[in-house]
């Protein structure tokens, strides 16, 4: 699991949805940050924002098995789907 030991497996995580226009969602990113995309080759992934420029983000896992920041390469902001706001672990509800 590649945000292990930040998610563990079987976590619920609590999505704030992009705004359409991605103005106000993109002024909120910030490093650090949990964000869920649309990525071209990997799909529906959440990663942490390791660097932000003006139209894209790296991101990273945590994991040693995580896809790299180099193998994903940048995304562009507007492939950020939504940012986690709270997460859950297994058995918590």
């Amino acid at each position: 699991m590649s945000m292990h030991p930040l998610l563990l497996e079987d976590s619920f995580i609590i999505l704030r949805a992009c705004n359409k226009s991605r103005r106000f969602y993109s002024q909120a990113l910030k490093i650090g940050d949990l964000v869920q995309c649309q990525h071209e080759i990997y799909g529906s992934i959440v990663k942490r924002i390791r660097q932000i420029n003006d139209e894209t983000l790296l991101l990273e896992g945590i994991h040693e098995t995580s896809v790299t920041s180099e193998q994903m390469g940048e995304v562009y902001k507007s492939q950020v789907v939504a940012k986690v706001i709270y997460t859950i672990g297994p058995g918590k509800l």
